[in-house]
């Protein structure tokens, strides 16, 4: 019952929804360049014949809107119109007290990476793969407060069938979230946490170099006042990095989930994004 596919729907927009499938240990090898070279590309040339546009525009979640960042960056001539990311955290450095913390810890990391050429590549990618229920942990102990407060919530609104139904939505979609590759994580950590590479604009996705400033497409990005994850400062330096001509930043309600699934997201992200989309939709 809170669905911003159905929402876009409504509101006229075709939307195509990409499933990256549940990787699990077996495919713990797939890395940024799987999801940024090879599959993005193929769901956009996809899109393209089944809708029968030259052009597409993209949206992405969190880790998804990097993934999308990365793609544009480093494929110029995609045939994408506009972007818009919600939470994506591109300066890590700057996301909080968990930011500053990683900021300190890379300064002796990068000068070891440096003096004594230490990778995180020669390890397997096993010992970086994050197990779903691992991730649903974090995300939970993020905000302990907030769940505890939630199931009280619950308690208080058992009558109310509504209220059940949207708590049941968002617990399934809690409970249902899939592993992280250990390829990817492994490069999460040593280019974007360690490195900070998307804070610079640049970054080498398998064997291809991302510029952001090479990003020409409008571009709306959005974080979460009360986001514990990604702050307003680390989703906000998208726009320094970008070349793109129109490109606009939304504070909205919510904290990392809340921005674009919470009781808020209708009025705020979701008809931002609508009606941002007016203009750039065919």
């Amino acid at each position: 019952n809170r669905s911003m596919v159905r929402y876009l729907m409504a509101r006229g927009y075709d939307v195509y929804l990409v499933d990256w499938g549940k990787p699990s240990q077996a495919e713990r090898s797939l890395d940024l360049d799987t999801y940024v070279n090879r599959w993005l590309p193929a769901a956009v040339d996809t899109v393209k014949a089944h809708s029968g546009q030259e052009q597409v525009n993209l949206l992405g979640y969190c880790m998804g809107g990097l993934l999308c960042l990365m793609y544009l960056g480093g494929h110029p001539d995609a045939s994408v119109r506009s972007l818009i990311t919600i939470a994506s955290p591109v300066n890590f450095h700057k996301s909080g007290p968990f930011g500053k913390a990683l900021g300190l810890a890379s300064i002796p990391a990068m000068q070891a990476h440096d003096w004594f050429k230490v990778r995180l590549s020669p390890l397997d990618d096993k010992l970086f793969h994050i197990p779903a229920g691992l991730l649903r942990f974090g995300f939970k102990m993020t905000n302990p407060p907030g769940v505890v407060q939630a199931y009280l919530d619950l308690v208080k609104n058992i009558a109310d069938r509504e209220y059940v139904t949207e708590y049941m939505t968002m617990g399934q979609w809690f409970n249902d979230m899939v592993d992280y590759p250990g390829a990817v994580v492994r490069e999460v950590i040593e280019k974007m946490i360690l490195a900070n590479s998307l804070a610079k604009g640049k970054i080498r996705v398998g064997g291809r170099s991302v510029d952001f400033s090479a990003i020409h497409q409008d571009l709306l990005a959005f974080a979460g006042t009360t986001d514990n994850i990604v702050s307003l400062r680390a989703a906000r330096e998208v726009l320094r990095l970008v070349g793109s001509q129109e490109k606009r930043f939304e504070e909205v309600p919510g904290g990392h989930a809340g921005v674009f699934s919470g009781s808020k997201a209708p009025s705020h992200a979701w008809r931002i994004s609508a009606d941002w989309l007016a203009t750039r939709s065919d």
